[in-house]
């Protein structure tokens, strides 16, 4: 349901299947798009919605929220896709003040992508299945003129993967006031990708720096809730 009067979305308590298979590129649930006219899909909130399907293969969405600021995403379970949530920019370099991805549940490749985006917020995540990267903050280089993430904060999520980097920045994010903190970690490749510098133990990312206040610790998810 879309309010004309603000340009939002309010999409709840829905369930939503799809049975896609093979390869190529596909959603279950987007809204906005990359345009210049998209760039007015503020406020919106996506909760407690059950996302579930069975495709793996890299382009394919399952929750996109394209454009706007001060989106809430919020308490959704998201399971068996490639990209589970991704949040990405327009034409127009967008920064949050409020609003971002809170408290969802997700089995993916790759749990939550933040693209293109600033000022977003990234708490209470629960990320499993991790084969590319559970976080991952990168620009939009789709469109014409590149758009950065920046100052991203990710804190309290627990992710657990068996490949990829389980919290991932490109160079300029890495750069740009992006922070991790008191988030619990295990299994990937690398606990941290910054740009081409990859942290596969907790020690030598803190000594760096980075991942203060986090933990490595097997979190023994439940695989029947997930």
């Amino acid at each position: 349901n879309k309010s004309d009067l603000n340009n939002c979305y309010n999409i709840k308590n829905n369930y939503l299947r799809n049975n896609q298979t093979g390869t190529g590129s596909g959603f279950i649930l987007s809204i906005g798009g990359e345009l210049a006219y998209d760039n007015n899909n503020n406020s919106s909130e996506i909760t407690g919605n059950f996302i579930v399907g069975n495709n793996n293969s890299a382009g394919v969405h399952w929750l996109m929220c394209n454009c706007g600021i001060n989106n809430r995403l919020l308490f959704n379970k998201i399971i068996g896709s490639y990209y589970g949530i991704v949040v990405k920019t327009g034409t127009t370099a967008k920064s949050y003040t409020s609003g971002g991805v809170y408290g969802n549940v997700i089995n993916c490749a790759q749990g939550i992508r933040v693209k293109g985006v600033s000022g977003i917020n990234v708490y209470n995540n629960t990320i499993k299945g991790v084969t590319s990267a559970g976080i991952y903050c990168d620009e939009n280089n789709v469109i014409a003129g590149d758009q950065f993430s920046e100052n991203v904060i990710i804190k309290n999520n627990i992710i657990t993967g068996t490949a990829g980097s389980l919290i991932l920045f490109d160079q300029h994010a890495a750069d740009n006031g992006c922070i991790v903190q008191n988030n619990q970690l295990y299994g990937g490749l690398y606990l941290l990708t910054t740009g081409s510098t990859n942290y596969s133990d907790l020690v030598t990312a803190q000594a760096a720096g980075k991942l203060l206040g986090c933990v490595v610790d097997n979190p023994n998810l439940n695989l029947s809730l997930i």
